[in-house]
């Protein structure tokens, strides 16, 4: 669906859709109302902020657009509890304005006008992890139910029941001062509106001006504007179960004439409360009360039978829930002869005979996991004084599973080839490796400098903001980054194999204190046992971070790297099965190939999605067929070498809708912008390897490469 960043805006009520293409500054409902931006978008609708003129005041709502294939059964099923019980109840959110009909090219969609509403309540508990909270402080759990059961409370009186008490639904109000609002356009204008296939593309923005902390002190919390929001699916009497929605498990709907009701809101309260305190789920399988009662985890007690009242007092009842959770990140349960076997490692675990101690988990992948620490000086004691932050490092452990083949196939590579460049590869600069036991087996580990952010905070810091892509001259740096530690690994004839978004991370802030200062005043998260085993949430170093926007000037001295060296390769290469390469041509032949031209496509394809916000190629289907997707957008041909190859020969007729690479830049930068990436992409992206340029060629010979590789004093 690549057409479409978001709601599928081609398909049609045949196709069970029909969503409401509009445009900012459009009217509706005969030009009472003016879109100012897009606010989001769901299964059955797109929500849009709109003003209205009245009298001397201007006024904001927001209005959901329902696709023509959901507008009559909304208005059958929806629209009369809006216009009866919900417009008797007594809160304030949501009130109907009102409701009206607009046509569209798709036909006709019913449209709600109600408050508006601002940042999703996800991105408090998003914060909170982030500064290496399990969960939210009780305080504002606390204050959050209450929030939460004075509607459910007005709602139930009604008889009417959510069905839909989840944090997804939680949200901000967005306050609705014209003053406000006016600056607040004027520092986030809407995105920019880009055409397709005669549909206009708006990218959602959620109103983002009304922000709170996680961590603010009660006084603060209790005069949060907190909402429940998602009223898609409310019922009234008889309720019957719909098709698609979990109820998180309520066990009245798991059996085999299940059933759901007021109660069934206040299970899911329940649920949602375990959730905000612990940042767990706190069923994490379906239970389906038909042969699978152990898989599900769930132990239920007569306790149950007797369902919580919609009091503040009985959510204490929660407590007589008996699960057993599942691990939040890696699967420490699982052993090595499931093909796991994570290193378990605890804050203050020594590790190598006590060289190391562990101060953090910074993250973990499918592989591994790596954790912060801090190594003792040469008299067996820690420094506390400025020099203290060099005594930090990073350590990634293996599995259990994957410790013998990465001893015999990296290791060697990491002591050999990467060690003796006669050119300083940023990252990683490796320091050591040595063997760790826990209850799975034996570890080897691997010593490195530390890192911090990933860059894709960047590029969702750009989303958020309403853009497509990263500036232009933030892609170039971030490429000749790239390709100077690619022009170094290639000498020695490595092939990272990884050049992909994941792998650009950002380093860390140290000397004058700085790592340690970080470290004590963002406390490790507390440690949890589960099944005897200790869980630590991962907590990243955050003490360096940049914004998308910074002239170049500061973007020429970001301190940025190519990470994700764990599937490096020296000749003679050969394609790994778990990884996609890019969907590298010569990666998906009958007979696949790869090699140091591989990660310059790699390359490319980044590089595309960096300013483009966009994936360059969508097929997920054959190699014929991906083989397909990429002369069609390419506009190139197929080498002669290649033509006795099944998949070349299997692949589909040319499909003249597909819009060329060209084409689809010049969707999101300006003509000359377009040009000169296309220009450079070109060298990058051709299907014959042979006839890609080298990472040497481009990091020295390319204006595109060399005009981001400038140092800071060139922007001044």
């Amino acid at each position: 669906m690549d057409l479409f960043p978001e709601e599928p805006l081609n398909l049609s009520a045949a196709d069970g859709f029909g969503y409401f293409p509009a445009n900012i500054n459009q009217t509706l409902s005969g030009g009472r109302f003016t879109i100012v931006r897009k606010l989001g978008w769901g299964s059955r609708s797109s929500a849009w902020l709109a003003w209205e003129e009245k009298g001397d005041e201007t006024l904001y709502w927001a209005i959901q657009v329902f696709t023509v294939a959901k507008s009559k059964e909304v208005e059958a099923r929806l629209l009369p509890i809006f216009q009866n019980e919900i417009a008797r109840a007594t809160y304030d959110y949501p009130n109907l304005v009102t409701s009206f009909w607009e046509r569209s090219v798709h036909g006709d969609h019913l449209c709600f006008v109600t408050s508006t509403y601002g940042v999703p309540f996800s991105d408090v508990v998003q914060g909170a992890a982030n500064s290496g909270r399990a969960g939210l402080p009780v305080h504002v759990v606390q204050y959050t139910t209450s929030r939460i059961l004075d509607i459910l409370e007005a709602l139930h009186r009604k008889k009417v029941m959510h069905s839909g008490v989840k944090l997804e639904n939680v949200c901000f109000r967005a306050p609705t001062d014209e003053d406000d609002l006016q600056k607040y356009f004027t520092d986030s204008p809407p995105a920019e509106v880009y055409i397709t296939d005669g549909i206009p593309i708006v990218r959602s923005q959620p109103l983002a001006h009304y922000k709170v902390e996680w961590d603010d002190p009660v006084d603060v919390v209790a005069i949060w504007m907190v909402l429940l929001a998602g009223y898609g699916h409310i019922q009234v009497s008889p309720y019957t179960l719909e098709n698609g929605i979990s109820y998180t498990s309520a066990p009245e709907t798991l059996l085999g004439n299940p059933t759901c009701g007021l109660p069934t809101d206040i299970w899911m309260l329940g649920c949602l409360l375990f959730q905000l305190l612990t940042g767990n789920q706190l069923f994490y399988d379906r239970l389906t009360m038909k042969g699978s009662v152990g898989r599900s985890r769930l132990a239920l007690d007569d306790t149950l039978c007797g369902y919580l009242s919609t009091s503040h007092c009985s959510l204490l009842a929660v407590s007589q829930l008996s699960v057993m959770v599942s691990f939040p990140e890696e699967p420490l349960n699982l052993s090595a002869a499931d093909g796991y076997g994570y290193f378990p490692a605890d804050i203050n675990q020594t590790l190598n005979g006590g060289e190391y101690t562990v101060v953090r988990k910074l993250g973990w992948g499918p592989r591994s996991s790596t954790w912060l620490v801090q190594e003792k000086d040469e008299d067996g004691t820690y420094l506390d004084n400025e020099d203290g932050d060099y005594q930090y490092c990073a350590v990634q452990v293996f599995t259990v599973a994957q410790s013998k083949e990465v001893e015999s196939k990296l290791l060697p590579i990491v002591q050999n080839e990467l060690s003796r460049t006669d050119e300083w590869i940023h990252f990683p600069n490796y320091f050591d490796d040595f063997w760790e036991k826990s209850v799975h087996g034996d570890h080897l580990c691997f010593v490195m400098g530390v890192y911090g952010l990933p860059f894709s905070h960047v590029v969702q810091a750009a989303a958020n903001s309403g853009r497509a892509g990263l500036p232009v001259h933030v892609v170039q740096y971030a490429s000749s980054v790239i390709l100077e530690a690619l022009a170094v690994l290639h000498a020695e004839k490595v092939m990272h194999a990884g050049v992909e978004l994941k792998s650009i991370v950002f380093s860390v802030a140290r000397g004058d204190g700085d790592l340690m200062k970080h470290i004590a005043s963002t406390p490790p998260a507390k440690t949890q046992i589960i099944d005897g085993l200790p869980v630590v949430r991962s907590q990243p170093i955050s003490n360096y971070k940049v914004k998308w926007d910074e002239p170049m000037s500061d973007v020429s001295q970001w301190m940025l790297h190519l990470s994700g060296f764990g599937y490096v390769q020296v000749p003679p290469y050969a394609p790994e099965r778990e990884l996609d390469y890019g969907s590298a041509p010569e990666t998906l032949l009958e007979n696949p190939t790869c090699g140091l031209a591989t990660d310059i496509w790699m390359l490319g394809c980044l590089v595309f999605q960096l300013l483009t916000g966009k994936q360059l190629l969508t097929s997920t289907g054959t190699g014929a067929e991906r083989l397909g997707e990429i002369r069609d957008v390419l506009q190139d041909i197929i080498p002669d070498a290649w033509q006795a190859d099944g998949h070349v020969q299997a692949i589909p007729d040319a499909k003249g809708s597909t819009r060329s690479l060209e084409q689809r830049l010049k969707e999101v930068l300006t003509e000359d912008e377009a040009s000169a990436v296309n220009a450079f992409l070109r060298k990058c992206l051709v299907i014959d390897p042979a006839g890609r340029k080298s990472a040497k060629d481009l990091e020295l010979r390319d204006e595109w490469v060399k005009e981001g590789s400038k140092c800071s004093c060139c922007y001044r």
